[in-house]
């Protein structure tokens, strides 16, 4: 894997390192990054797919026998989700980012009929059922799952179903978000929690 990146971007924050008295010891891309904060060795070395839902792309890791194996980009993340709700309701981006963040779901069976969510829009408050905002994120997840088990599954490093799941990101802390990816993936879905201690 070769990684690249404009060279000012890493003096920069090399140099806000040394301002707060620090040395940096190596850089390191975002998703695995990632992995060195939530991944277990044994999950590492038994096989799993850490996924970082991003704003704008989606980072697919593959780690097996304790390596990175396979790294897969999509260009479907957390904003696709975003100018879904925001085009389906009629409504502003960022005002559809919160709304997908303090009231959207990615399982719309588990939402009652009548549920409403109170939405400030054009400087009224206006009642929006929540299966609507439900009804629009779901398909959207479930799209990008379904890209996402195509990437996996085309990977030479893992077996079918011999393999885990963990997602990071905003969009993962999605309500329903791991229940439909088990679904949608067939195997076991965690999230992942920063460990106490890095390596």
């Amino acid at each position: 894997n070769l990684i690249i990146a404009k060279i000012v971007n890493i003096e920069n924050i090399s140099r806000l390192f040394n301002q707060a008295g620090l040395e940096m010891e190596e850089v390191v891309f975002s998703g695995f990054a990632a992995s060195l904060a939530v991944l277990e060795q044994r999950e590492k070395q038994n096989g799993c797919v850490l996924v970082d839902i991003g704003a704008d792309i989606t980072q697919i890791l593959i780690f097996k026998e304790g390596e990175l194996q396979t790294l897969y980009l999509l260009d479907y993340a957390g904003n696709n989700i975003t100018k879904a709700v925001s085009g389906v309701l009629s409504l502003p981006e960022d005002l559809a980012e919160e709304i997908k963040d303090s009231h959207g779901t990615a399982m719309l069976g588990d939402i009652d009929e009548s549920e409403e969510v109170m939405i400030k829009k054009d400087g009224a408050y206006q009642p929006v059922k929540r299966r609507a905002i439900a009804g629009v994120i779901e398909p959207e997840v479930s799209q990008l799952f379904m890209r996402l088990k195509e990437k996996i599954e085309s990977s030479p490093h893992l077996k079918t179903g011999n393999y885990s799941v963990v997602m990071v990101g905003g969009t993962s802390l999605l309500e329903g978000l791991l229940e439909l990816a088990e679904s949608i993936l067939g195997v076991k879905v965690r999230l992942g929690i920063p460990k106490a201690q890095l390596p």
